[in-house]
This record gives structure tokens, C-alpha cells and sequence, in this order.
């Protein structure tokens, strides 16, 4: 797409400017490529691999790897009559320099694949890894453009805010304690699937097992601020703003995620996820988020203990909003009583925010056995959803693309399947697919 009022705003201004200052300096211009979307820059992803042409990408436009799906990216094109991309009269290089001394980054000075006509938002990075990490899709990084009646010193307040959430994110999804290998236990179809297409199949948030996901932090959030002695009309406050960031603007159909398990060979997790007949597949931790690292929203260990949730978001609360100017520089939690206007109202939302991202890892005392580890992604209206029966339910899910299948280290089967003919199948799979494994039977001595 060729306009320049879908580009970040001030990407929109710049790529004008750009354009006079060339002009003055007798280099006619004009923009060219500037939002993609996912299809097209898949497309592009295509030429020289599975379409005709040479590579110009490496960017897949399913993992929204270029900076242009991020609205911060635009290329140009010469305007004068003598080809559009001729260039031996140094014509690219020219603007190239311009650009850089407007603040832009050049392709041209790129070492992977030199793009001359591309120019993009400086401070994000050569890639999108920061804009993930930061907003997970980008719908979310679309909707921190929205004008609004901010004033410069606010506006500034509200940039720290987000540094301090960013900063919050990556601390929450530190894998803390992760032991070198994790297992996953699942059905023969669902093996066949990740080794000969190379996908893992994520499940949508409300068809887990559990049926307060995404609730519990919210519960924990009400205990904490109620111990804290914070009023009862600031508590309904927060949790109202946590119904609306989760159940809100769609987010509710955002999230999916990826269970896995420490436990190598459970009777419960047999029954839940396999039927005791599936399968379990060990993973190699590291080698595995190698392969999602460009699509990944959050991972992390489950808590499943009240008190160590009640501490994990007090103190979570108290690092970020204590002494902090933005919310008043208030000395304790309960002083939020005292806050007024926008002050307040920053805080509630910024609360809101920190009890989301602890939802994701928050569960019942009942379901510890599981000893779940996660991974959460975030999809916009533009992914495709696919769907699958699971005993007699239609369970909704996406496609997430695996690079290799070199994570897998050992395959159990579960404890009521047939190991001789089992065994051999597994084999002949993994063995055609490249990937030759132990294949072993799950120790637990079930009769039937």
C-alpha cells in the first residue's frame, strides 16, 4: 500500500519532509511502499524461494518480521523520468544521505540484504524483535498512535509509564528456574503434525482446562489492595479496568497459548492431554525458544500458591508505583486513596496492565500437579484461526510455524499404548523427518 497516512506520525512527516529536501536538491522523489500486510509481505518472502525471482526479503510476513507491517517503514522510488530505481548516477545514495541526516535509518547501509529505497523509523531497532516484545502485535503498536488530549509534560509521563511496562514484561517472562528440558504431552496426530509440517498448534485462552484463566490475578489484585487497606470503590476501579484490558477491545480472542509441563511422566497429565495413550515429547528448553523467539508474547512458569502470588504482585506494585511521579509520588499503596484526576487515573489503568500479565502465569492451588510451563502469543484480526475437535468440542487455535524439529529429544509413550508397533511407527517418522530419538515407555504401570 502506497499511503503515506497509514505510516506512524511521525513517519508521515518525515517521509514529507524527505521529499522537499530532495527536491530542493534537484532529486525528484516519491514514496512508495509503505503499510504491508501480511499477505504481502509473504508474497514477497515468496520470490526466489517458492516464486519466481530473485530474494529481496528476508522478512516473513506471518511473524510480522518486517518494519513494514509496523507502519514505520516506507520505500521510494526516483521520480524524474530516467527509470524508477536507475541508479548510476549514485541517485539512491544521495537520498540515502539526506534521509540519515533527517534522523531516518537506511537500508542502503545494510549488510544482510542492502535495500537502497528503504528507509525507516530510527530508535526500534533493524528489526521488529523490540516492537514484539513491547506490543506483541501490530494492531497493539497501532493503538499507542491514537491522538489524544495529552499535554507534553503527560505525554513524557506516559512515555516513562510504557518504558517501565516494557521493562515489567520482560521480567515477568524471565524463565526462572527453568530446567534444561520440558515435556509436552499430546496426541500421536499432533506429532505427526509437528515433525512432518513443522507447526505447533496454540490453543485459545478459554478452551483450556481451567475455567478461570485470566481471573485469578484479578482476585489476588483485590486481597492485595484490601490488605493494604486501599477503598473498596479503588478496588472496583481496578478490577473494572482489568475486565475491560482482558475481556476488552477484543482481547479475549488475542490471546493463545502453549502448555508444557516439568513433570517427564504424569499420571494426571497422561489422562488430561493424551488419554494415556498419546504421547510425550521431550524438549530441549533453549533450542525451542530459539525456534518461537520471533513470535513469543510471554513465557514462564505457572505460580500456583496464593501467598507467593498475593508477594509476587505486591511487590510488583510497590516497585513500580511507589515514589513514582507519574502516580503522585505516593510512600504506600493505600495513599492511592488520595490521588485525584488523571494521576488516578494512569495508576488504575497501569495496575490494570500488571494484573494482565500476571494472568497469564496465575492458577489455582488445584491444578499445581501440573507444574505448567507456558507460552503465550497474541494474534490480531488478521490471523488465521484454525479449528479442531476434541471430544465432540470445537476448539479454535493457530498455526505457529517451527524453523526445525532439532528440539526434540526423546519421545515417551503413554503407560495403555501398544510399544512394539508404537515404538516402530514413532521411529520411522522421526527417522524419515531427519530426526532419530529415543522412543521409550512411560514407567507408570497402569492394567489397562
Amino acid at each position: 500500500m502506497r499511503k503515506i497516512e497509514d505510516l506512524h506520525p511521525d513517519l508521515q512527516v518525515l517521509a514529507k519532509e524527505l521529499k522537499n529536501v530532495c527536491a530542493q536538491n534537484g532529486l525528484k522523489i516519491a514514496i512508495g511502499e509503505c503499510l504491508r500486510t501480511v499477505a504481502e509481505q509473504d508474497a514477497l518472502y515468496a520470490k526466489g524461494r517458492t516464486a519466481p525471482g530473485k530474494i529481496v526479503t528476508n522478512a516473513k510476513g506471518s511473524s510480522y518480521s518486517s518494519m513494514h507491517q509496523w507502519g514505520i517503514a516506507f520505500d521510494f522510488y526516483r521520480d524524474d523520468g530516467k527509470g524508477a530505481y536507475a541508479d548510476g548516477d549514485g541517485f539512491f545514495e544521495k537520498v540515502g544521505k539526506i534521509g540519515q541526516s533527517l534522523g531516518l535509518e537506511w537500508g542502503g547501509e545494510w549488510k544482510s540484504i542492502t535495500d537502497l529505497p528503504h528507509f525507516q523509523l530510527a530508535g526500534w531497532g533493524k528489526t521488529p524483535a523490540k516492537l514484539k516484545k513491547q506490543y506483541g502485535t501490530p494492531a497493539k503498536f497501532f493503538k499507542a498512535w491514537e491522538v489524544s488530549d495529552m499535554t507534553a509534560e503527560e505525554k513524557k509521563a506516559f512515555e516513562r509509564l510504557e518504558k517501565r511496562t516494557t521493562e515489567l514484561e520482560a521480567r515477568l517472562a524471565a524463565a526462572e528456574g527453568t530446567k534444561e528440558k520440558i515435556y509436552h504431552y499430546t496426541t500421536i496426530d499432533a506429532l505427526i503434525n509437528i515433525v512432518s509440517r513443522k507447526e505447533l498448534w496454540v490453543t485459545k485462552w478459554d478452551y483450556l482446562n481451567d475455567m478461570d484463566e485470566l481471573t485469578v490475578a484479578e482476585d489476588v489484585c483485590a486481597v492485595v489492595l484490601r490488605e493494604e487497606n486501599v477503598k473498596s470503590e479503588v478496588i472496583q476501579d481496578v478490577k473494572k479496568y482489568i475486565k475491560e484490558s482482558i475481556r476488552g477491545n477484543a482481547l479475549s480472542d488475542s490471546y493463545y497459548i502453549c502448555s508444557f509441563s516439568h513433570n517427564k511422566d504424569s499420571q494426571l497429565l497422561w489422562s488430561n492431554y493424551s488419554n494415556y495413550d498419546g504421547i510425550n515429547i521431550e524438549i530441549d528448553f533453549a533450542k525451542f525458544r530459539e525456534n518461537l523467539n520471533h513470535s513469543i508474547m510471554w513465557d514462564g512458569l505457572v505460580n500456583y500458591d496464593f501467598e507467593s502470588q498475593k508477594e509476587c504482585l505486591k511487590r510488583t506494585f510497590c516497585d513500580e508505583i511507589i515514589g513514582v511521579a507519574d502516580f503522585g509520588n505516593i510512600k504506600s499503596l493505600e495513599e492511592i486513596n488520595k490521588l485525584q484526576a488523571r494521576e488516578y487515573e494512569i495508576l488504575i489503568s497501569h495496575m490494570s496492565i500488571i494484573c494482565e500479565l500476571y494472568s497469564m502465569f496465575f492458577k489455582r492451588s488445584c491444578f499445581k500437579g501440573e507444574n505448567e510451563y507456558r507460552f503465550v502469543f497474541a494474534v490480531d484480526k488478521k490471523q488465521e484461526i484454525s479449528f479442531r475437535n476434541k471430544n465432540s468440542i470445537v476448539i479454535p487455535y493457530i498455526k505457529k510455524e517451527i524453523e526445525s524439529i532439532d528440539f526434540i529429544t526423546r519421545i515417551t509413550i503413554g503407560p495403555t499404548n501398544q510399544i512394539d508397533i508404537a515404538t516402530k511407527g514413532i521411529k520411522e517418522l522421526l527417522h524419515y523427518y531427519q530426526r532419530d530419538v529415543d522412543v521409550v515407555k512411560s514407567e507408570i504401570p497402569l492394567r489397562f
